[in-house]
């Protein structure tokens, strides 16, 4: 068992961090809501919601498995808009956030995802992507566990 609390996010998202990526549209991508587990997960990724929220962002989210889960707790939120495909979260999309890992998202266009994003940045939570990968598609990668970006001048 994990015992970081839930309280504690390994991805730096403070709202200086939002304020940093101009986030008045912060996007996220396979945000995960599904059922099977509403434990630690889930309770991470709505409090990442909130936090976004706070700090005054709009959020897009898409996942392949949970959207009614998702409606169902959110319903016609104007903060959250639910895309139907991935892609779709991204349109203006001021940075991306993975909160889950499912076999669909392993293998993205990243050069599309450049194109797509206004600040080309990852904030992966799930490090399901190679940071060298990311990187030479001239996006910014942050992983939980690895740290900043080598684009963004740290190791």
């Amino acid at each position: 068992m994990n015992a970081t609390p839930l309280h504690r996010h390994p991805v730096d998202l403070s709202p200086a961090t939002i304020e940093r990526y101009d986030t008045s549209k912060f996007r996220t991508g396979k945000k995960t809501f599904q059922p099977s587990s509403l434990g630690k997960q889930m309770l991470l990724a709505r409090r990442l919601l909130e936090q976004l929220w706070e700090a005054g962002a709009t959020v897009r989210a898409y996942d392949p498995e949970a959207m009614a889960e998702a409606r169902r707790l959110y319903g016609d939120d104007a903060r959250l808009h639910l895309c139907d495909e991935a892609y779709a979260a991204l349109d203006s999309a001021d940075a991306l956030v993975i909160m889950t890992e499912w076999k669909a998202f392993w293998s993205p266009d990243f050069l599309h995802i450049a194109e797509m994003l206004r600040t080309p940045v990852i904030f992966d939570g799930r490090n399901i992507y190679e940071p060298v990968a990311v990187e030479q598609a001239g996006i910014a990668y942050y992983g939980i566990g690895r740290g900043r970006s080598v684009r963004a001048g740290t190791a």
